[in-house]
């Protein structure tokens, strides 16, 4: 028996819902973050990347968030500024 698991897992991320760091606070059609862990949750994912720094919540509310909604935490975010050609 391999010691590998073959078994494969998708994880979404809330830039799929529309949510990154130009359109948070400004958009006001973007999702909240736990309406993001609920749908991504019911969709049957296994996961979420974080999104734009406490987006999904803080450090201390992350873990439970994920854990209620049976997700797991795929992936980080790094803001890069394109939008700002000045940077």
């Amino acid at each position: 028996m391999s010691k590998h698991n073959k078994d494969i897992v998708v994880a979404n991320a809330p830039v799929s819902y529309g949510a990154f760091e130009v359109t948070i606070g400004f958009d006001p059609n973007v999702p909240d973050g736990d309406a993001i862990l609920d749908e991504v949750s019911a969709a049957s994912y296994a996961g979420i990347d974080l999104g734009p720094v406490g987006y999904l919540g803080s450090t201390e509310q992350l873990g439970a968030k994920l854990a209620q909604r049976g997700l797991g935490l795929a992936g980080a975010y790094l803001e890069l500024p394109y939008a700002d050609p000045d940077a």
